[in-house]
C-alpha cells in the first residue's frame, strides 16, 4: 500500500513511447551516445512511475513495409 491508503489497483498504468527521433535529438543535446541516452531515459522514466517503455523503432519500419507493399499493390 502507498502513502495515504493508495494502492497499485488505484494507480493508472502508464506507458511511454519513444520515437528514434527523440532519442538523437536527446542524445546530441548531451553529446552522449544514443544508446545511453535511452538506457538513461528508461531510466528516468522509470523512476517516475512508468511501467513500460516502448522503442517504436520496430513499428515505424513495420508501417514502412505495410506502406510500401499497399503501393505496390495499387
Amino acid at each position: 500500500m502507498l502513502p495515504g491508503g493508495v494502492t497499485n489497483a488505484d494507480l493508472p498504468l502508464v506507458v511511454v513511447s519513444v520515437s528514434p527521433q527523440s532519442r538523437a535529438a536527446l542524445a546530441a543535446y548531451y553529446e552522449l551516445p544514443v544508446g545511453e541516452t535511452y538506457r538513461l531515459l528508461s531510466a528516468w522514466l522509470r523512476s517516475l512511475g512508468v511501467a513500460a517503455i516502448l522503442d517504436i523503432t520496430d513499428a515505424r519500419d513495420f508501417s514502412l513495409l505495410e506502406s510500401a507493399a499497399e503501393f505496390v499493390e495499387r
